[in-house]
């Protein structure tokens, strides 16, 4: 996964490289819709009480608002793809 990063010695943008996900074999929700060709909205839906998704959440608090990360393994990927299509 590449972003553009602003070099502070010039006005140009370079690239840099991401690290590497700390759940391998696990997708973020924008992969697995570009995957299947749907919103992310759908995807969060279709996958968020899906046994097996890591939902990881903080709260919203008194003045910050709460976030949310989902990550959906492979073979949940895989399980409930099969469910969908069939």
């Amino acid at each position: 996964m590449f972003v553009p990063d602003k070099n502070p010695d010039s006005t140009s943008t370079s690239i840099r490289s991401l690290p590497q996900p700390c759940f391998k074999g696990a997708y973020s929700i924008l992969e697995v819709a570009a995957k299947m060709g749907v919103s992310r909205q759908t995807i969060t839906r279709l996958f968020e009480r899906e046994s097996g998704v890591i939902n990881i959440e903080r709260p919203e608090e008194k003045h910050k608002r709460g976030y949310r990360t989902i990550r959906i393994p492979h073979a949940v990927y895989e399980r409930v793809l099969r469910k969908v299509s069939n």
